[in-house]
């Protein structure tokens, strides 16, 4: 009882420092909506049979809500950031999805939802948006770190939380 509550305190106190018009969150390498952070808050409640001041439950990862990419299609770009031996090292990252998960990943036309792959250089944090969101997402690469690392980042932007 006492993590759930020391888990809803953490979010709470998160939640506290969101500006009116913040639209991310991050929890560690995981970036979310505040609208997300509530309905856990909401779920951890009901786990510790206190009272619940948000009724909206949140989705699973690969429930089918709107978080998931429509037919398991990723639009994606890189930025100028990004050099040829590192779009190469992370379409490896891609590879290791597109081997065992029915997605497609597909560079990015006229989509407007699309992750943008950027490098945050060696030191900085990794991290990416739980899901898709109605938007260009960054999903920002260390490139001091491996190629399965950006993979993990990939699975946050697929949806998948720790």
């Amino acid at each position: 009882m006492e993590t759930i509550t020391n888990s809803i305190n953490g979010f709470e106190a998160l939640l506290a420092n969101v500006q009116p018009n913040q639209q991310v969150v991050y929890v560690g390498d995981m970036g979310f909506s505040p609208a997300y952070l509530r309905a856990w808050i909401s779920q951890l409640q009901k786990m510790a049979g206190l009272s619940v001041t948000n009724t909206v439950a949140p989705h699973s990862a690969f429930s089918g809500s709107a978080s998931t990419w429509p037919g398991g299609v990723v639009p994606y770009t890189y930025d100028s950031s990004m050099t040829p031996a590192m779009t190469n090292e992370f379409e490896g990252a891609i590879y290791i999805w597109q081997k065992v998960a029915n997605l497609k990943f597909i560079q990015r036309t006229t989509q407007p939802n699309f992750i943008i792959v950027t490098n945050d250089g060696v030191g900085s944090p990794s991290d990416s948006y739980v899901g898709m969101i109605d938007r260009p997402q960054l999903l920002r690469i260390n490139t001091g770190f491996p190629q399965m690392d950006w993979a993990h980042e990939l699975g946050h932007a697929m949806g998948m939380i720790h």
